[in-house]
């Protein structure tokens, strides 16, 4: 959280390995994001970069499905639920 203002920077790191990813040259990745988010109410507004290392012909992976390798910007809304009376 950045003070009292609402906003949040978010980050992610993540290194991918081990036998499932055992598909030879280059099987292992990174994958990860930046971007904020506003709290409103009882709701969360997140924009985030998401990417990895991967190009678009790794694994099984292809550029026309959903798991694809580009990056790209994402925009979530989240909220947990019960909401407390404030």
């Amino acid at each position: 959280p950045i003070a009292e203002t609402g906003f949040s920077v978010i980050a992610h790191a993540g290194y991918n390995f081990g036998d499932f990813w055992d598909q030879g040259e280059g099987s292992e990745y990174i994958d990860w994001s930046i971007g904020g988010s506003y709290t409103v109410g009882n709701f969360e507004l997140a924009l985030k970069w998401i990417d990895t290392t991967l190009d678009a012909n790794d694994f099984w992976f292809s550029s026309d499905d959903v798991n694809n390798t580009e990056g790209r910007v994402v925009f979530t809304i989240s909220t947990t639920f019960p909401w407390a009376a404030e």
